[in-house]
């Protein structure tokens, strides 16, 4: 259903864990037919049991990383390490005390 209306290669999918996203049809097709995916467990969970820090953090990498593509994963990995670096003390330090 998905192949009718939307155009090669041009589908992006964001798993964010809910059932739907990881159902056997849904792990198939991407599989089969996207040329590369993330895994549904690449990316946190949307949790409440995470914590501010967790969320501020990942906005932040999330926002930092999709500036621009990386088609290998190690690609993605570096870039990640590379951010996480970068954040200072005091931002980390700031969220965790910003309810």
């Amino acid at each position: 259903m998905v192949e009718e209306h939307v155009p090669q290669g041009q589908l992006c999918v964001y798993p964010r864990r809910p059932p739907a996203h990881t159902s056997k049809e849904v792990e198939y097709f991407r599989t089969e037919k996207m040329a590369a995916f993330w895994p549904s467990d690449f990316w946190p969970l949307s949790s409440p049991d995470m914590s501010l820090v967790d969320f501020a953090v990942w906005c932040v990498l999330e926002g930092k990383t999709n500036k621009s593509s990386h088609p290998k994963f190690d690609a993605l990995k570096a870039r990640i390490t590379e951010e996480c670096k970068n954040l200072s003390s005091d931002f980390i330090k700031a969220r965790g005390t910003s309810v």
